[in-house]
């Protein structure tokens, strides 16, 4: 027999095989450019910063704009509002989870330095000032709460030992305003110390009442402590009324009497002078001096009578009639 002719398989075109491969890399540069299109471009938008991490570690912070960074897992980027007034309420909730903080299961009471209990709604703002601290510095709590959480504890502990130190009628009145001054003040000292990486800006007390048991009696109080304001600020006015008027009154009468002593002291040293000359002529001749008087008392006395004058010569009859 003879062997039957060896035969080669049929090869493919050179020319199908570049065009696989051109197809695969264009896949491939596809695969890669939406990889890194979707992991590693961003946009920052005006209120925030970015946080660029490399394998977990900050590499950068970046200002709003398009970003652009290496691909995930390579790189990655957290952005924060920073000029964003945020809110965290401080003994009661806004809304479950609203914020991402726990929610409290009962109201937050406290005790004041004269040992009454007072219940407070209080709402601090504060903006992020370091997004780095902000995001990383703080961990996230075992209770499941945001860093933010955090913030309402040191606010928490700074009122705890403030209102420790005042009257329930300081807390409830008059010292208010120095309360919230005070609280924002140690609070931002406090959250600086965690390096929490947020600056408040107002610590607003929205309520400040007595337990609901004693809130009427404490209204009466307050009710009673506002009257009295009331009547003294009345009375201070009606002082600042009256006494002008009363001043200007007491001096008339001061000078009245200065003018009225002077014309007294001035008539007074008149009649001694003249009875100190008197006595000079009484003692210079006695007897005419003391027929003068005589003469002088007796005109003074007759000046205010009726007279009737009787010639004792005569010889007529005299007839003495008192008419009425």
């Amino acid at each position: 027999m003879t062997d039957a002719p060896e035969t080669n398989p049929p090869t493919a075109p050179a020319a199908p095989r570049r065009f696989v491969r051109w197809i695969g890399g264009i896949v491939v540069l596809a695969a890669l450019g939406t990889w890194w299109g979707t992991t590693g471009v961003w946009v920052v938008q005006q209120d925030e910063q970015g946080v660029v991490t490399r394998f977990g570690k900050v590499e950068r912070i970046v200002q709003p704009g398009m970003q652009f960074t290496l691909p995930a897992p390579f790189e990655r980027l957290e952005r924060v509002g920073t000029t964003e007034l945020r809110i965290m309420p401080v003994g009661f909730r806004l809304r479950d989870d609203v914020l991402g903080i726990p929610p409290l299961d009962t109201e937050l009471q406290w005790l004041t330095g004269n040992t009454n209990i007072v219940e407070m709604r209080l709402m601090v703002q504060y903006v992020v000032s370091d997004p780095v601290r902000y995001l990383y510095r703080v961990a996230e709590l075992a209770e499941g709460g945001s860093p933010d959480f955090a913030l309402r504890k040191a606010a928490e502990a700074v009122l705890t030992r403030l209102v420790g130190q005042m009257t329930i009628d300081e807390v409830l009145s008059t010292g208010k305003a120095a309360l919230q001054g005070q609280a924002r003040v140690e609070t931002q000292a406090l959250i600086d110390q965690l390096e929490l990486g947020v600056m408040i800006a107002a610590v607003n007390i929205l309520e400040a009442n007595p337990p609901g048991e004693v809130l009427g009696s404490f209204k009466d109080v307050i009710n009673a402590l506002a009257d009295r304001e009331r009547q003294i600020t009345q009375a201070d006015g009606y002082r600042r009324k009256t006494l002008p008027r009363e001043k200007a009154r007491a001096d008339q009468i001061r000078q009245e009497a200065e003018i009225y002593a002077n014309r007294r002291t001035e008539s007074a040293k008149g009649t001694a002078t003249r009875f100190a000359a008197l006595a000079q002529e009484v003692q210079a001749a006695p007897s005419v001096s003391r027929v003068r008087l005589w003469l002088e008392t007796l005109e003074s006395i007759l000046a205010g009578g009726e007279r009737i004058v009787y010639d004792a010569r005569s010889e007529a009859p005299f007839h003495l009639r008192i008419s009425r």
